[in-house]
């Protein structure tokens, strides 16, 4: 398959290869370091490879992969990257290539002190005084570190990534002194940062919009912070924009492609246009539509839809290829017309408008706003036709979708639907979801957790294969197409809707676990609620992850754990009670944090003597979060009434459970106690 290489590593290049991806055009994105293919999305249409290459390298690569186009969406500042890729396209004079360009920010006149070089910055800092928030990433960081006096004032924001942290540490800076997080970061972000830091001097690349460099010098000009930029270097040849870029590779493959908004070529409308939008769904091809679609597709002005539902319609209206609220929003608030008109808008979504549409988020949108009025036609979702063609009521089933979906983010909600549902029916992204959904099956089925069947329909409606198999045989198979899957368990069980795990149901050896009683406890102080963030700090055994990622299958759940036999033992606990939503994290809090997601719920085993810096930590994460300390020993007690003086904890719960449990002795039952425990519950 011919497909463009994107040299990326940035937030245009990212965004490049998903607006190519939406209109299947494939891409093979190339990124130097493992953390920027953390940050990829994976998604049909997008290979990435991790891997510094030369000139020579590259043009070894261009004859084994014969691509459409070569695209460079490297750092405006990577200049010996740029230098290679020219040198590589010497012996390849006929093959396409664009240099994608950075929009340019406009800046208030003398609101920056620009440097050619970090160099000469540097040399403007060593007359000043105060913190200096350095954000122009780890690569540069040892010229701001020569000058030790320098070094100790600077508070450096790099991308979370080991690289990055291993150069940081390098050039000796302290723990304090580093914010390691993946961006964008809003003009509030900076600022609360800022403000936090005591900040004096802002320093950063003259980075362009996608770098954010306008929320930075925004947020600096109203905390009074100095802002000392670093120029951008001479471009190596002409560049072109994001919109003309995807226009040539709109050329080479002849297919039409979501274009950015930002320049969108139409001007505003007059005020008192009232806007007639539809909101329909398409079904699944155009031989499922109903009459009244029809009749609206040809009254339409404007069709907004993705570029596989636009080529298939026959319309005089204008057709816009964009399918995402906010770029639709973008567009409407654009588009030009007669004054006093009205403008009927038809926006065209696949499947049921209400079925795991796009429709949903586009409602929201729209109200409130009395400029539009607001229409919704339903179509026919795969799901209503799977159940027909196998003869199956849906009202009764588990519903689900896996489709534009990580494989993390539905795994655990689909191991619980089949679990305990006798039927469930999943929209999907192809036959590599129904592959993982298999395994799922055959594992729980080698448990003695439910016995199933699976039907998968492709292309229903207009190239359809229904295939019904075991879990085992659906693991191995493979089939290109749109396919919804349909998964029947003659034996669901009853799920329990309270924490409750026996001890004796866990594998202990030699870790410390959580009782029973206790962990019951604890969970329900932390008020969980499904589809949240979970931390399980010290998690030991995994006895309160497992009970947490059993209670929440929409959740994420994160056990972190030193001990690196403890974080063997959680894995075969998970195992042991089919929870496919916990993951291991192997590391010490708060270290690991800034890896993950952040939370909304935190419990606390086990601190290793942090529980300041891990408090502090989740504090500075500026959103809601429920804490559980679970205390034992007089030492982690008093750190816990430290960390409610410092950090101010005004509403908090603290609850001393003691626990005596039944022991057979002969013929009689002793009751043996445990240790208190101390819960203490509170929200950041």
């Amino acid at each position: 398959m011919s497909r463009v290489i994107i040299f990326g590593g940035t937030t245009e290049g990212r965004r490049l290869a998903e607006t190519l991806a939406g209109s299947e055009i494939a891409s093979l994105y190339l990124v130097a370091t493992e953390y920027g293919k953390e940050v990829m999305p994976n998604v049909d249409f997008i290979e990435v490879r991790v891997g510094r290459m030369n000139s020579e390298d590259m043009a070894a690569f261009y004859v084994r992969e014969r691509p459409i186009a070569v695209i460079d969406a490297t750092h405006p500042y990577a200049k010996e990257v740029k230098k290679e890729i020219d040198k590589s396209l010497e012996k390849f004079p006929d093959l396409p290539f664009f240099r994608l360009s950075r929009k340019e920010v406009e800046i208030p006149e003398g609101a920056c002190t620009y440097f050619e070089t970090a160099e000469d910055c540097v040399k403007a800092l060593e007359k000043t005084r105060g913190k200096i928030f350095l954000t122009t990433g780890s690569k540069e960081l040892s010229v701001f570190c020569k000058n030790e006096e320098i070094r100790d004032r600077i508070v450096a924001r790099v991308i979370p990534g080991l690289d990055s942290l291993k150069i940081c540490e390098f050039n000796d800076l302290k723990g304090e002194q580093i914010i390691a997080m993946q961006g964008p970061f809003s003009e509030e972000m900076n600022l609360v940062t800022m403000k936090d830091y005591d900040i004096k001097y802002l320093v950063m690349k003259e980075s362009g919009k996608e770098g954010g460099q306008e929320t930075r010098i925004d947020a600096a000009m109203q905390a009074g912070v100095t802002c000392f930029v670093i120029k951008r270097p001479e471009s190596i040849e002409s560049t072109l924009t994001f919109v003309q870029v995807l226009n040539k590779v709109s050329e080479l493959t002849g297919k039409i492609i979501v274009e950015d908004y930002d320049e969108f070529p139409y001007k505003n409308p007059d005020k008192d246009v009232i806007i007639s939008v539809t909101l329909a769904g398409y079904g699944m091809s155009k031989e499922t539509n109903t009459k009244e679609l029809y009749e609206k597709i040809a009254s339409a002005d404007y069709v907004f839809g993705s570029a596989r539902i636009l080529v298939e319609i026959d319309t005089k209206a204008k057709k816009l290829p964009y399918y995402k609220a906010e770029d639709i929003m973008t567009a409407l608030e654009n588009l030009e017309w007669d004054e006093n008109s009205l403008v009927d808008v038809l926006i065209l979504f696949s499947g049921d408008s209400g079925f795991y549409s796009g429709c949903k988020k586009m409602c929201q949108c729209l109200e409130g706003n009395d400029r539009f009025a607001v229409k919704v036609l339903p179509g026919i979702s795969s799901i209503s036709t799977l159940a027909a063609r196998v003869k199956e009521s849906w009202d009764d089933a588990y519903l689900m979708t896996s489709h534009g979906l990580s494989e993390k983010d539905w795994i655990g909600e689909f191991t619980d639907g089949a679990r305990f549902n006798s039927k469930l029916f999943a929209v999907t992204s192809g036959a590599k979801d129904l592959r993982i959904m298999a395994e799922v099956l055959s594992s729980l089925q080698d448990k003695g957790v439910g016995k199933y069947t699976i039907t998968a329909g492709f292309n229903l409606c207009f190239d359809e294969k229904i295939y019904i198999f075991s879990p085992q045989k659906a693991k191995t198979f493979d089939a290109d197409g749109l396919c919804t899957v349909f998964v029947k368990n003659e034996t669901p069980q009853t799920k329990r809707l309270a924490p409750g795990f026996n001890d004796d149901s866990f594998i202990r050896e030699s870790i410390p676990m959580s009782k029973e009683e206790v962990r019951s406890l604890s969970i329900c102080k932390l008020d969980l609620w499904d589809g949240g963030v979970i931390y399980d700090v010290g998690a030991g055994s995994g006895s309160v992850a497992v009970e947490m990622a059993y209670l929440a299958p929409h959740s994420q759940v994160y056990a972190v754990e030193l001990n690196s036999d403890a974080c063997r033992l959680i894995s075969k606990n998970a195992s042991k009670h089919c929870v496919n939503n916990l993951h291991v994290i192997s590391g010490i809090a708060p270290d690991v944090f800034s890896d993950l997601p952040k939370p909304t719920h935190v419990f606390i085993g086990g601190t290793g003597g942090r529980l300041d810096e891990i408090i502090g930590r989740l504090k500075a994460n500026l959103m809601p979060v429920n804490v559980v300390i679970n205390a034992v020993t007089i030492e982690t007690i008093a750190e816990i009434n430290q960390v409610i003086k410092k950090y101010k904890i005004g509403d908090y719960d603290i609850t001393q459970v003691v626990i005596a449990k039944s022991k057979q002795a002969g013929d009689y039952n002793l009751m043996q106690g445990q240790n208190p425990v101390y819960i203490m519950s509170f929200k950041l």
